[in-house]
């Protein structure tokens, strides 16, 4: 699709947008504007250059843009300009009415409030998490990333291939991630049962119960293993690194020294055989995705044939010790029992007797 009139020569900008310096310009922009994020007035700037930059390919690619190689990042970027631009235009709308109402806020009143023994305990609780919370958390994430440029600086991994390698064989590990992440809740969710019937056991004993046990055996007895939750939560902090299990094992040592025993079986069966195991599947997943990436692939065929294509220059500036430019039969039959020229032809694979 070019630029133009229906007369007269068109003047194409598709050849412009697929060059070396377009790219080199998007990865620019999306860097700095990682880096600028919080002036403003860059921003601004930055969401201009963002919508310039998707209408020109839109332009010079016509249809082609909707179903070509990269029609991924494309349909992406039309995704996220927009948002931008309404997250800019939300912006300086709510900074032009917070002016205006500071303008028109009157003299604050001097009341009188409660204080903390006149408010109740249930007014002074940390209020449950609810839907519209988690609402509002993802709403702040998805404005965070829209303003940072994370979605788009995704774009910029093509033209930074360490840094791509490592981003797909962390998505590729993650369907292998799901599926270590239930065995090992199984894993301590069956434990968690174990020790938290084990504590309930021994309140009962002890002329005690798990709903309302008395305050210096709760805290001394059942910390760790209280309910199913916390006892949960203590298992994969002690195989995470969240807790010392030299407290735990205390603990249990109040119950049994079975228990103890049942605990070190615990983390010896977690830490050298599940979490082995994960870390090599982990480890054959992000091979397997470098292998099957047909970029890195490509890429390291053009790097191999550029190596051999070093290595038999320098073969031939071996043999052609007067520097000529030329290489004759007898240069090569005087220099191929050399040690330096021997050394070429093996490390490019061949036998000088061939």
């Amino acid at each position: 699709m070019g630029l133009g009139g229906a007369a007269g020569p068109q003047f194409s900008i598709r050849p412009l947008l697929c060059t070396w310096a377009a790219g080199e310009w998007l990865a620019w922009v999306v860097v700095t504007n990682s880096i600028f994020i919080g002036v403003e007035a860059i921003q601004w700037a930055y969401t201009g250059m963002f919508t310039l930059e998707l209408i020109l390919r839109i332009c010079g690619n016509g249809k082609s843009f909707f179903c070509c190689e990269d029609w991924v990042w494309n349909y992406l970027d039309i995704f996220v300009v927009p948002l931008r631009l309404q997250s800019g235009a939300m912006v300086w709308g709510g900074l032009g009415q917070g002016v205006e109402s500071r303008c028109k806020t009157p003299k604050p009143k001097i009341t009188t409030t409660k204080t903390d023994t006149q408010t109740p305990i249930s007014a002074r609780m940390p209020r449950p998490l609810t839907f519209q919370g988690l609402t509002s958390v993802w709403e702040k994430v998805a404005d965070i990333i829209l303003r940072t440029g994370v979605v788009r600086l995704a774009r910029v991994l093509r033209f930074v291939m360490a840094l791509r390698t490592l981003i797909s064989s962390i998505i590729y590990t993650l369907k292998s991630l799901v599926w270590a992440m239930i065995l090992l809740c199984l894993i301590v969710y069956v434990f968690a049962v174990l020790f938290t019937q084990a504590a309930g056991d021994f309140l009962l004993l002890d002329g005690a119960t798990l709903l309302e046990p008395p305050l210096e055996m709760s805290t001394s007895k059942t910390r760790f293993f209280g309910s199913l939750q916390t006892s949960m939560l203590a298992l994969f902090m002690s195989i995470a690194g969240g807790v010392s299990w030299v407290e735990v094992v205390g603990e249990l040592q109040l119950l049994s020294t079975g228990w103890v025993f049942v605990f070190i079986f615990y983390i010896a069966f977690t830490y050298f055989a599940v979490l082995n195991v994960v870390t090599g599947v982990f480890c054959q997943s992000a091979i397997d995705s470098a292998q099957n990436d047909q970029t890195l692939v490509l890429q390291a065929i053009q790097a191999e044939k550029q190596a051999n294509i070093e290595k038999i220059t320098n073969l031939f500036k071996a043999i052609d010790i007067e520097e000529t430019g030329v290489i004759t039969y007898k240069m090569l039959e005087d220099q191929v029992n050399s040690p330096e020229v021997q050394t070429y032809f093996e490390a490019i694979g061949l036998d000088v007797w061939d």
